[in-house]
């Protein structure tokens, strides 16, 4: 049996009154590979710190596998004395 390694169910978010997910569900399978599109404040970048644990869910549940490692690098971030490698890692 092929077991989900994100399984996201029911997923709300808001920001303030602003609806940015309503019952999401998804499942996404080790070898799967996704796109994530559409214009400028749609939620691509939220789902993606929602997946990485680094903003809140107002309901519902996003499972991970526990061996699931995430990068995430902000588009803007306030300027830092090191190099581009130094960073990332």
């Amino acid at each position: 049996m092929n077991i989900p390694i994100i399984k996201i169910k029911n997923l709300v978010k808001k920001y303030d009154d602003r609806l940015i997910f309503d019952d999401i569900s998804l499942d996404i399978m080790k070898g799967d590979s996704i796109a994530l599109t559409g214009h400028n404040g749609m939620g691509k970048s939220t789902l993606i710190k929602i997946l990485c644990g680094l903003t809140s869910i107002t309901s519902g549940e996003v499972i991970r596998d526990k061996n699931l490692k995430f990068n995430y690098i902000p588009e803007n971030f306030s300027p830092l004395n090191i190099k581009a490698g130094e960073y990332i890692s």
